[in-house]
């Protein structure tokens, strides 16, 4: 199994600016982050740690009337900050800004799907992720998903789990890792998945797992945090490759 993140973003450091007190969040997560409360003293300590350099660490930009409340810095930023919980480094620093709008966003024209593929037409997003750009999440996806875990999609853990991803600047599914030996057990696992839920439907990826193995990166992602039991039964070597990864198991932080 992989033991941890890679290296490249062990080196990554904080870009330092003054930051907001730890102790100002706690309310705030207690009330609109339900993932909040699965956590022990510990690492409640530093998630607000990393949030309280995360939030002044980059620009926020409200679009559509979409005021930046401290609800929204607290809602985006404890969902980014939870993915690189035990990573010693800053994964997100080529992230630019942070684009939050208040509702479903349609895109419209040509846009790449991955591998090779491309799509025409109308599309509604919750959220959106360039290499090198924004992040965009929609605010009211963002906040229904930070207080209903039990169904599954989470868009600001979606969008921050595809910017580990494209860190390397290539939307393949794989983050940065330490080793060779690493990489080609990500991607036997990852691919023996992939092929499993192309073939037929899967009950906890769902359907758009299939788009390609970026998208399925980042969904399951998302159930490894919000629906950890029903990952790890239908997909066992899956999760623990996130696991071992975000050096994290949510199942037994439930349970604990």
């Amino acid at each position: 199994m992989i033991r941890g993140p890679s290296p490249i973003y062990a080196r990554a450091v904080f870009r330092r600016r003054r930051s907001v007190s730890p102790s100002f969040w706690r309310p705030i997560l207690s009330r609109e982050v339900e993932l909040w409360s699965d956590l022990d003293a510990s690492d409640q300590a530093l998630l607000l740690e990393r949030m309280a350099r995360f939030v002044p660490d980059h620009r926020w930009e409200g679009v559509g009337g979409q005021e930046i409340t401290p609800a929204v810095h607290a809602v985006v930023a404890a969902h980014a900050c939870l993915l690189a919980l035990r990573f010693e480094g800053d994964p997100y620093r080529n992230v630019r800004s942070i684009v939050v709008y208040p509702s479903t966003v349609v895109r419209r024209g040509r846009r790449s799907l991955g591998g090779g593929i491309e799509a025409d037409g109308p599309m509604a997003i919750h959220g959106e992720t360039r290499a090198g750009g924004p992040v965009v999440v929609v605010w009211n996806a963002a906040s229904t998903g930070s207080r209903h875990p039990e169904r599954g999609r989470n868009v600001v853990l979606h969008e921050f789990a595809h910017q580990l991803d494209v860190f390397d600047g290539v939307v393949d599914g794989m983050p940065l890792l330490a080793s060779r030996t690493e990489e080609l057990e990500w991607q036997e696992t990852l691919g023996a998945v992939y092929d499993r839920i192309v073939a037929e439907p899967d009950p906890v990826l769902g359907r758009y797992a299939a788009t390609n193995r970026g998208e399925l990166f980042a969904v399951a992602t998302e159930r490894f945090f919000t629906r950890p039991a029903a990952l790890v039964e239908h997909h066992p070597d899956l999760y623990a490759l996130l696991r071992s990864f975000y050096r994290q198991d949510p199942v037994r932080r439930r349970s604990g």
